[in-house]
């Protein structure tokens, strides 16, 4: 009897520890490098806290100019890029991100943000826009950022390019909209959910249809990335239908 109990506890024993060798190890945490366009950071800046704390992992983050993307991957390691179309489709070309791993996240549109506070002024149509950006003193924009010739571009179709031009002041994104919060510059002409996510600027309006050009902001994952499974996680979950409620929460719209 004493016998049988032993062996009865011993194939118990047994059992239990076949249960744990069964059970499913977990993921092990890993740190990913996010190289990404400033055009999408009030995006990033809330996913990322999102995407780490559902999978233990740590995300590093480098934002940069749009077209700053490509030269950056070059010159540093990274597991996951986001910038526009064309950008991310050079990178696989070029095979510093993989073919087949790239997902648009969001796009925006162009606006007109003005000190907090001051009158609005009508920037619904064509002509109320060329009025607006002529009474301006000064103007804001990132000239070599990718956005940067969609300005120039609608400026020229108003026929106001030679009148804008002593008036125009390029900077960086932080440094144009500071100027216009402290009234060192009257206004910007920059994506609208970047006007929306500034202290101290506020939103005159997003530029009318017929004058509007859309950027598209694609994620690719690195073709020389250790991480491959974690990094496309991470563009999954970018692109993910909970990533697209933030998307519009923060002025984006949906890529499709």
């Amino acid at each position: 009897m004493k016998a049988h109990r032993m062996l009865n506890s011993l194939m118990l024993g047994f059992g239990l520890l076949g249960a744990v060798v069964a059970l499913p190890t977990p993921s092990r945490a890993t740190e990913l490098r996010l190289l990404s366009s400033l055009g999408i950071k009030p995006v990033v800046d809330e996913l990322i806290p999102q995407f780490e704390r559902a999978t233990g992992h740590t995300v590093h983050v480098r934002f940069v100019l749009t077209p700053q993307v490509p030269q950056a991957a070059r010159n540093g390691a990274f597991d996951v890029a986001i910038s526009d179309p064309k950008h991310i489709a050079d990178m696989i070309a070029q095979g510093t991100v993989r073919a087949g791993s790239a997902a648009n996240i969001a796009k925006f549109g162009m606006g007109v943000g003005v000190r907090a506070g001051a009158v609005k002024p009508d920037v619904s149509s064509s002509p109320t826009l060329r009025r607006a950006v002529l009474g301006f003193s000064s103007v804001g924009y990132v000239a070599v950022g990718s956005t940067g010739p969609v300005v120039r571009a609608m400026l020229a179709k108003l026929g106001v390019s030679n009148e804008m031009k002593p008036k125009l002041k390029s900077g960086g994104v932080a440094e144009n909209l500071s100027a216009v919060a402290t009234g060192a510059t009257e206004a910007v002409l920059m994506p609208v959910p970047l006007i929306t996510a500034a202290k101290g600027v506020e939103l005159a309006g997003a530029w009318p249809k017929e004058l509007q050009d859309y950027i598209v902001m694609t994620a690719g994952v690195s073709s020389a990335s250790g991480n491959r499974k974690e990094a496309d996680a991470l563009v999954e979950f970018l692109t993910s239908p909970s990533a697209g409620s933030v998307v519009v929460s923060k002025g984006y719209e949906p890529a499709s």
